[in-house]
């Protein structure tokens, strides 16, 4: 499948950079100059809690842009960006860019798209931190990662996630995230296949 801000970035002359899979993309701090349209992989945005833990704030996955703020407003970076896979990444002059943005609907209107559904999963996650329970956190992630990169499969949606990323983007200890896990597959809800989880319905 081809984005169409992928192709918006080819047409603009972007640069193309590739990062091995864990590579630091952005740092706080960092105003960078340019967007970065990804074309190939994921990349995640997390922050450094006072305890010295990450907690995942966002995953951008192909066709997306990083980030709206830095399009819009050139404003400074907040967070770590990193690559969850090997990715291929299409460095594009911000102006140009934002002069797309204002010229074609079509292209606003898919971007508008991903940050709507984006929008929903950030105001589930704050939705479930606001809850005393662990499993609700963690069932809460498990849905919003399927939602954007599960897979269909017999019985269910194949979800390939590690017990670290979700300790990640709960804030939780990965002790905890694992007991948990635990407590849902024996009740049913997940089944634990090879390389990842299957939900076998929207739970």
């Amino acid at each position: 499948m081809t984005h169409i801000l992928v192709e918006t970035a080819h047409t603009l002359g972007a640069t193309l950079v590739q990062y091995p899979a864990g590579s630091i993309v952005v740092i706080p701090g960092e105003t960078p100059k340019d967007c970065f349209v990804i074309e190939k992989g994921s990349i995640r945005q997390y922050d450094i809690r006072d305890n010295g833990t990450e907690l995942t704030l966002n995953i951008y996955k192909e066709g997306s842009v990083l980030t709206l703020p830095w399009l819009f407003h050139s404003s400074p970076n907040l967070h770590f960006f990193q690559c969850i896979s090997d990715c291929v990444l299409l460095r594009t002059p911000r102006l140009k860019l934002l002069q797309e943005f204002k010229k074609s609907p079509e292209l606003s209107f898919e971007t508008l798209s991903r940050v709507a559904n984006g929008l929903d999963g950030v105001l589930n996650r704050l939705s479930a931190h606001s809850s005393t329970g662990a499993a609700q956190m963690v069932i809460t992630e498990l849905n919003i990662e399927a939602a954007r990169f599960g897979r269909p499969h017999p019985g269910g949606t194949f979800v390939r996630i590690r017990v670290q990323d979700l300790a990640n983007r709960t804030g939780l200890a990965r002790e905890t995230v694992s007991r948990t896990l635990t407590d849902l597959i024996s009740k049913g809800l997940i089944l634990r296949v090879t390389g990842g989880y299957l939900l076998q319905i929207h739970i």
